[in-house]
């Protein structure tokens, strides 16, 4: 239940407490959006994920099975999620627009680029 509907109360609970006019600055700020979708869908599996993973293989293959190994560079072609975004932008007392923006417009590029990120590293199955 509260897995269900926790990230649509954060989501709205976050949304309700910011005016129109942040999340339509934090919306059209396009070079920071830019940035950050490139960090999350370009830096992360190709920069972190690919290149950690591919040394693990090389260098010390026992450290960890092959499936953990795997699993680590999937989650960086993963957007980030929404409770964790939030409530660590807040927190920190940054800029909860920007982040609730670019929570969703990651989830919804995510839908389309995380599968062609997991069909580029791991081929046809």
């Amino acid at each position: 239940f509260i897995g269900q509907y926790g990230v649509t109360t954060i989501f709205l609970l976050s949304g309700l407490s910011l005016k129109l006019t942040e999340l339509t600055n934090a919306f059209s700020n396009l070079k920071l959006n830019t940035s950050i979708q490139a960090i999350t869908f370009a830096a992360w599996p190709f920069l972190i994920g690919y290149p950690l993973t591919s040394i693990m293989e090389k260098f010390v293959p026992n450290l960890l099975p092959l499936p953990i190994r795997e699993g680590l560079l999937i989650l960086t072609c993963l957007p980030t999620t929404i409770n964790m975004c939030i409530l660590l932008t807040s927190a920190s007392g940054g800029n909860v627009a920007t982040a609730l923006c670019n929570t969703v417009i990651s989830n919804l590029a995510g839908i389309a680029l995380t599968p062609m990120l997991l069909l580029r590293f791991f081929g046809k199955g």
